[in-house]
């Protein structure tokens, strides 16, 4: 086998030539598993690039369909995933990652009754179906009598994103929302 032959086959296998191009952003995403997303728009991109005729509406469509969303399910970095592997995705390879998350949120002062009480705060406000973007959150958060100086806010929120508790919604404009993932894809 040539390196022209491998690199061919790698071409192919990441579906990345015409031939084996997909007709949705859930094909897409099943065949890869995951695709890393920690910048959103070039997320998108990764799954529209593998498409025949897709526009960056067609992805956005498919997240808005709840077909695929984007979560912290591997290596505490965004990843779009089929929705409906979400969870398992995070039983099998986040918990891996909890370790480290427990540490860092030692370091922000949140032992087992502080993230107990963030949960509460963030539950109560998304139950229901309702979303809100970070900044909504960490005010949230503070105005419950949380910490969230120093990005203790923001790392509560990947805290719980790593856990599987919340995974983006639908963005308002360039801000993400984040939602309960258990909400969001109620049947995985």
């Amino acid at each position: 086998m040539t390196p022209s032959d491998l690199i061919s086959l790698r071409i192919a296998s990441l579906r990345l030539h015409e031939t084996t191009w997909t007709s949705s952003a859930l094909e897409t995403v099943r065949w890869m598993g995951a695709l890393q997303a920690q910048d959103y728009e070039s997320g998108l991109w990764a799954i529209g690039v593998r498409m025949r005729d897709a526009t960056r509406l067609d992805v956005i469509e498919a997240i808005t369909r709840r077909e695929i969303l984007r979560t912290w399910s591997m290596r505490g970095t965004w990843h779009f995933v089929p929705a409906e592997d979400a969870a398992w995705m995070h039983r099998l390879m986040a918990s891996r990652m909890m370790n480290a998350v427990r540490k860092y949120s030692a370091d922000y002062g949140f032992d087992d009754k502080g993230l107990a009480r963030a949960r509460e705060v963030i539950v109560k406000a998304l139950a229901g179906g309702r979303a809100l973007p970070r900044p909504a959150l960490v005010r949230l958060l503070s105005d419950g009598g949380i910490d969230t100086s120093d990005q203790g806010g923001n790392h509560l929120i990947r805290h719980f994103g790593n856990e599987g508790m919340l995974c983006n919604g639908i963005s308002e404009g360039k801000e993400p929302t984040f939602v309960l993932l258990n909400e969001w894809v109620p049947k995985p």
